[in-house]
């Protein structure tokens, strides 16, 4: 099933990058993987409805990621496979985050979907997740 949902998941560990893409695929939403440093230059090129961001230790980079995206418009998630992500929910109360629990996957999809759909209206209307 195609959702016409691009997200864009940026996350610089692999196995990582490979859950987040395996639960958003198994809910329809088509992906793109990019480490942090090709970010940049790929959304010149494409289109996104959503960003996964992944959160580790290495918080510094967090911020310029995240203006960049904001600047073009692409809502955020944030995913952390670490207990505390370090902050990030003071230093971006906005910006969902969703914690590894691979009992729970589809809180991932919820909150990319609904991201999503803060930019697009239609993209809640096709969520697999919808409850009428």
């Amino acid at each position: 099933m195609s959702s016409s949902v691009h997200a864009l998941i940026c996350e610089d560990d692999n196995l990582v990058a490979a859950f987040i893409e395996g639960v958003l695929l198994d809910f329809g939403i088509d992906t793109e993987n990019v480490t942090p440093r090709d970010g940049r230059g790929l959304l010149l090129r494409s289109h996104y409805d959503v960003a996964v961001v992944g959160v580790d230790k290495r918080f510094e980079i967090l911020p310029r990621i995240v203006r960049h995206l904001q600047l073009h418009e692409i809502p955020v998630v944030f995913f952390t496979v670490i207990g505390e992500a370090n902050g990030v929910a003071s230093a971006f109360p906005d910006i969902p985050i969703c914690r590894y629990d691979p009992q729970y996957s589809e809180s991932l999809a919820l909150k990319v979907w609904s991201a999503a759909s803060s930019g697009s209206k239609s993209a809640a209307a096709r969520s697999p997740l919808r409850q009428d």
